[in-house]
Order: structure tokens, then sequence, then C-alpha cells
């Protein structure tokens, strides 16, 4: 049997059987895409009945706005994403974060460390928001790998990086996010 759900409707399965959260809620829950990500703000999220963070069965958001939550989870990555990347403007990467809010960002770019690092093992990492010169008022989220590499095989082990597992991530990036190297 389908659920009909209302526009701004949210339905758990609990304990005690199915719960139709209010709009009261909903107000409060950030726009999110994948089923895994709501799962893990309902887990985390003291705010909400306990009962109704069991599971998911359909989500419709109420706001298509960026939510101050949205805000202090982007805050709490950072902190996080800073700890595997050097960043010589922080504060530029959380408001590109924020500004982008519907994209998998986030995600990308804590997977994006381990696929970098099987090609680059030794290499620093930067995380920098770049001004695209060639259009106005657009930014892009750039990885930079800073390699001693000789120019040929470090641009080897990009274009390998790029074909095993970038190029499958624009649609998740929406060609805001990127890589490039940095020769030292």
């Amino acid at each position: 049997m389908l659920l009909q759900l209302e526009e701004d409707d949210i339905l758990c399965k609990t304990l005690d059987g199915e719960t139709l959260l209010d709009k009261v809620h909903l107000t409060r829950i950030p726009k999110i895409h994948r089923l895994g990500e709501f799962a893990h703000f309902f887990a985390s999220n003291q705010d909400f009945p306990r009962d109704s963070q069991d599971l998911l069965l359909g989500y419709r958001p109420q706001s298509r706005s960026v939510s101050s939550l949205n805000r202090v989870k982007n805050r709490f990555t950072l902190s996080k994403l800073k700890a595997f990347y050097e960043m010589p403007n922080p504060n530029t990467v959380l408001e590109f974060l924020n500004k982008y809010p519907n994209l998998e960002l986030a995600s990308v770019l804590f997977e994006a460390r381990e696929e970098v690092k099987k090609h680059f093992p030794s290499e620093r990492l930067s995380l920098e928001v770049i001004a695209d010169p060639e259009l106005i008022e657009v930014e892009d989220l750039w990885l930079y790998i800073f390699t001693s590499l000789p120019v040929k095989e470090a641009r080897q082990k990009l274009k390998q990086l790029d074909n095993e597992w970038f190029l499958d991530q624009m649609n998740r990036t929406n060609g805001l996010f990127n890589f490039n190297l940095r020769f030292v």
C-alpha cells in the first residue's frame, strides 16, 4: 500500500506505529536529499521526540532555504575537514558550503581525501574557493594537491584519479568542485 503524503508532511515508522510529525517539527528539519543523511539528522538531533527517530518512510521539505541547522552542520563539517585539509581561508569554504546546501559537497570532500591518498599518499592537500575568471560572481571549490613528483607522473596520477573516481562525482557537486596540482 502506498501512502499519500501532504506537501509538508513527514511520516516515520516508530515503535508504537506510524507518526506524522507536525509542521512545528518540519520547520526545523533541513532540506536533505538522501535517506541516510536524514536518518543521521534524526539520530543526532535531541529536539525531536525519540520515538519519531526510528525509521523514515517519506519526506517532503517545507522550506527550500538554507536553515540555521544546515549552517551549524556546515560549521561542524568544516571543523572535521580542517583535520584533513589545509585551508588558507576556512570562512570562505564555510560560506561556499552554506551557499550550496542541496549539493553533496561535504560528503564528496570526505570521500575525496581517501581517493586522493590512493594516488598521492604523502602529498599535502588544500581546499580553496576560487573565483572563476571567465564568469562574473561564480566561484568553485578547489582541492589542491601539493606535490614534488615529476610533472608527467603527477599529471598521470591526477588523470587516473579523474577516471577512477572523480568524474563520477560531478553530478553530486554540480561541477562546483575540482582538483588541481601545485608543484613544490
